[in-house]
């Protein structure tokens, strides 16, 4: 069995790459809500665009890389904040596994014992 391929005509890559940015953009803010990420009177747009234009770690100061790599950014944010803006900043990977696990039991303990 043999199979043709047609030829594709050239596409617009202007358009195509708008299109590829407008998707990654909507997956990202997707992803930030499943996280239970907060943003400031929800402007997610503002948000992302201040995303895009962080190229350093907040923390450490190493530059950002690509996507894939210990230098790839994540957001930092608190699980404990339940109303409000819950971002605490931009960081690398590497800086958000170093977290120390015995301040985050600490953080724990403290909300259970708050009195309302």
């Amino acid at each position: 069995m043999s199979y043709q391929y047609k030829k594709r005509k050239s596409l617009d890559l202007p358009i195509t790459r708008q299109i590829l940015q407008a998707h990654q953009k909507e997956r990202r803010i997707r992803g930030w809500k499943k996280q239970d990420i907060r943003v400031l009177h929800d402007d997610w747009d503002a948000f992302y665009t201040y995303y895009q234009d962080i190229k350093r770690c907040q923390k450490c100061m190493i530059k950002f890389k690509d996507e894939c790599c210990p230098q790839m950014k994540v957001v930092d944010h608190d699980h404990y904040i339940k109303e409000g803006d819950n971002v605490r900043a931009i960081i690398c990977l590497s800086c958000n596994s170093k977290l120390p696990k015995q301040l985050k039991c600490i953080e724990t303990r403290e909300i259970g014992t708050q009195t309302d």
